[in-house]
């Protein structure tokens, strides 16, 4: 289920939050599609801290939440 590829997306979506900061972040998350934006929460996932990015957290968690094919095959295991 692309477990490294997933690794990278995660470590570099972590990565472009800490670089832009949390109001940079939460900006271009809110110009982009929802599905992009509820992707984006899903893989930072408990790396999301309300604390640390509280203006990206809200953000995701006020995006239509969607469920991906990837999210589905991660349940059935």
């Amino acid at each position: 289920m692309g477990g490294e590829d997933l690794e990278m997306i995660h470590g570099n979506l972590i990565r472009l939050r800490q670089r832009l900061g949390d109001k940079r972040f939460s900006d271009a998350l809110r110009r982009e599609d929802s599905a992009v934006t509820s992707a984006v929460g899903w893989h930072l996932g408990a790396d999301s801290p309300a604390v640390d990015f509280p203006l990206s957290s809200v953000t995701v968690a006020n995006a239509p939440k969607m469920i991906f094919e990837l999210e589905t095959a991660y349940a059935k295991q």
